[in-house]
C-alpha cells in the first residue's frame, strides 16, 4: 500500500516475512560495487516514526561508506521514481502520447521533490533505477556540482499491465557500465500468432494431403442422404 495506509501491523509482518530494512547496503566485495536500496514508502518527509527510522538508517549507510574510502559512487534502487512532472522529457524509447502527457502525483506516482532532492544529496549515486509507472523512462538528474545522474525506470514485464512488456539488464563495474532494454514479445502478437497457427492446422486437416478429412466427409454424408 501507500504511506497513509501503512500500519504498525502491516510494517512489522512486512518486515519479519521479507527481512527487509528501511534502508538496505548491498556490495559486491569483488568489485567494491555498492547498491543502495530504500523503502519508498519510509520518505515521505513527514516526520513520522517510520520516515524517521528511515532517515537514521540511510544516513547510518551515507557515513560507513564515507568512512570505507571507496571511490566508486553506489547504485541507488527505488520502488517508486524520483520527482519528475510526467513522462515527456523521457528518452531512448518513444511511449505512448497518453502516458507522455499525464501528469505525475507526487507521493503517489512518484517521491516529492523535496525527497527526491535529499536523497540525491546524501547518496550521490551514480545511477539509479527506478519502477511502478509500469513505463519504461530514461531521464537524467543533475547534482548540486552539475554532474549528470542518470535514472532509469524500469517498465512492467507482465501482460497484465501493458501489451508490449520488457526488462532490463545492468552490466557493471567499478568504473564502468552498460544498461540494455530488452523487449518481450507483444501479447497481442502472441494470440494472433496462436490464432493464424490454428486456422493453418484446422485447413490443412479438412483440405490438405492426399485424402483430406474433407472428402472423407462429404463421401460419408453422401452415402447418409444417399445423393
Amino acid at each position: 500500500g501507500f504511506h497513509y495506509d501503512v500500519s504498525d501491523g502491516r510494517l512489522e509482518r512486512f518486515e519479519k516475512s521479507f527481512q527487509a530494512p528501511h534502508v538496505r547496503l548491498i556490495t559486491i566485495d569483488d568489485d567494491d560495487i555498492n547498491f543502495i536500496l530504500v523503502n519508498s514508502m519510509a520518505f515521505e518527509g513527514d516526520q513520522c516514526r517510520l520516515c524517521a527510522r528511515a532517515e537514521k538508517e540511510l544516513n547510518e549507510i551515507v557515513n560507513e561508506l564515507h568512512r570505507s574510502g571507496l571511490a566508486t559512487k553506489p547504485v541507488f534502487l527505488s520502488h517508486f521514481p524520483l520527482y519528475r512532472a510526467s513522462d515527456a522529457n523521457c528518452s531512448l524509447w518513444r511511449q505512448s502520447s497518453l502516458s507522455q502527457s499525464t501528469r505525475h502525483k507526487e507521493r503517489y506516482d512518484v517521491l516529492s521533490r523535496e525527497a527526491s532532492d535529499n536523497l540525491l544529496k546524501k547518496i550521490k549515486p551514480r545511477l539509479v533505477f527506478t519502477a511502478h509507472t509500469h513505463d519504461f523512462c530514461y531521464t537524467e538528474h543533475t547534482d548540486i556540482k552539475g554532474k549528470v545522474i542518470p535514472e532509469w525506470t524500469v517498465p512492467s514485464f507482465s501482460w497484465r499491465n501493458r501489451d508490449d512488456p520488457s526488462f532490463m539488464l545492468l552490466s557493471i563495474t567499478t568504473n564502468n557500465e552498460r544498461v540494455s532494454h530488452c523487449r518481450l514479445p507483444r501479447e497481442s502478437t502472441v494470440f494472433w500468432s496462436y490464432g493464424i497457427g490454428a486456422f493453418l492446422l484446422i485447413f490443412y486437416i479438412l483440405f490438405g494431403g492426399r485424402r483430406p478429412l474433407g472428402w472423407f466427409a462429404f463421401c460419408f454424408l453422401r452415402k447418409r442422404i444417399k445423393l
